[in-house]
């Protein structure tokens, strides 16, 4: 899957985007860990593969959810923390929007299309026109912390379909 967005540049510009999954895997002390594998910082979806991955211990990261605010240092600190496996390279600076929605599978795109409609004061048509009533959103936001706290702030994201970010990108899950 994310060899197959990030083909495509309409919706991985640069390689851009993120993928994941979430899974329960055995840790160092043979414990069943719900696990986040999320890309890493300056993989490319294009190539990616097992090695491009950061795995990372979900009921730990989800304790950000308490902080107000943080840093993008203390935040990438706190993640490289929650790493299952130290050797794994770092987590990618949007690691927090793949943990918030409670779906398995997610990818997130930085595609064409949604800076294309965001970019705009006509947006909340735009985007309802083009992906209907049943997608989240949110605008933009710097990414890290700011971002995942904006999201976090998004009513209804467990009944909805996706969630676009405004002038960023798009994020899927299913």
């Amino acid at each position: 899957l994310s060899n197959l967005v990030g083909a495509d540049s309409a919706l991985a510009q640069a390689g851009g985007g993120n993928t994941s999954y979430k899974c329960v895997e055995k840790d160092f002390a043979g414990r069943d860990v719900e696990t986040l594998w999320v890309k890493s910082t300056g993989a490319d979806l294009r190539d990616i593969d097992r090695r491009g991955f950061t795995a990372l211990r979900l009921d730990e990261v989800r304790l950000l959810r308490h902080k107000a605010s943080m840093s993008d240092e203390e935040m990438m600190a706190f993640m490289a923390a929650c790493m299952v496996d130290v050797r794994h390279p770092l987590p990618s600076i949007e690691t927090l929007l793949h943990v918030i929605p409670p779906w398995k599978w997610i990818v997130h795109t930085h595609d064409v299309a949604v800076p294309a409609l965001t970019d705009t004061p006509k947006k909340d048509a735009f985007v309802r026109e083009a992906l209907g009533e049943e997608i989240a959103y949110v605008g933009y936001t710097r990414s890290g912390f700011p971002l995942a706290k904006a999201i976090m702030g998004v009513s209804g994201l467990d009944k909805a379909k996706g969630l676009v970010i405004g002038k960023h990108g798009l994020v899927a899950w299913g």
